[in-house]
């Protein structure tokens, strides 16, 4: 799957291990570059491993989906393809996802 970053600092945070380990600590980096390389890995989002709490969001992140880093922050990610695939109910068609954005690192809890 291709990977595109919703900001230059989330990219980053996704390519360089030493930001990734400052910001985000060894723990958190270590699985960031494991999601990052399943991403890569996966031709379509519905192919990702069930692993690291992938799941649903809700609410303002409905259409996004997020990995857990640790218990509370994310790897929060949607649709990359323009425009996005979508069922006929209007959800999105993660099968048919074949371009990822990467949208946010952190704890959106807070």
């Amino acid at each position: 799957m291709q990977i595109k970053f919703a900001t230059s600092e989330i990219e980053r945070l996704c390519s360089d291990e030493t930001t990734a380990i400052k910001n985000l600590g060894s723990t958190c980096a270590k699985k960031l570059q494991r999601y990052i390389s399943m991403l890569c890995a996966a031709e379509t989002v519905a192919d990702l491993p069930k692993i690291g709490h992938l799941h649903d969001l809700k609410g303002d992140r409905s259409s996004q989906k997020a990995f857990s880093l640790d218990r509370k922050m994310r790897l929060v990610f949607a649709p990359g393809n323009d425009p996005k695939p979508l069922k006929e109910d209007g959800s999105v068609d993660w099968v048919s996802v074949t371009i990822v954005r990467i949208e946010y690192i952190g704890n959106y809890h807070d």
